[in-house]
Parts: C-alpha cells; sequence; structure tokens
C-alpha cells in the first residue's frame, strides 16, 4: 500500500456504464460493496473491468494534490 503525501498529486478513476449525467451525488445503489458512494480508484485497470462490455461506458480520469 502506498500513502499519499498531502502535497503529492495523484490520478483518480471512475468508470460509468452509460456515462455522467448532471450533478455527482451518491445516489448509487444499496448493494454496493461499501454503501452508496462515488467510486474512484488509483488502478486504472480496475473501473475498466467494470465497463468493458458495455458500448457507451465512459471513463474520468480526476487530477488531485
Amino acid at each position: 500500500m502506498n500513502i499519499i503525501s498531502r502535497n503529492e498529486l495523484i490520478t483518480l478513476y471512475h468508470a460509468s456504464k452509460s456515462g455522467i449525467h448532471g450533478a455527482i451525488a451518491p445516489i448509487s445503489r444499496e448493494q454496493c460493496d461499501f454503501g452508496k458512494g462515488f467510486y474512484v480508484g488509483t488502478d486504472r485497470k480496475q473501473p475498466l473491468t467494470l465497463i468493458c462490455n458495455y458500448p457507451k461506458a465512459k471513463i474520468y480520469i480526476f487530477l488531485r494534490n
């Protein structure tokens, strides 16, 4: 596990089966692994595995420091 320092630039990834429409809000299904939320991660491959078979899928990249 890597610890992110306070001023380190990090890249976060989010995947969507049909794209994000409107404001981002924690309105996901209750049955998600970690409950409702807007999930992002630091490994680009992980969200891609969730959307690879969806023709309108999108991946979003967020830069944060």
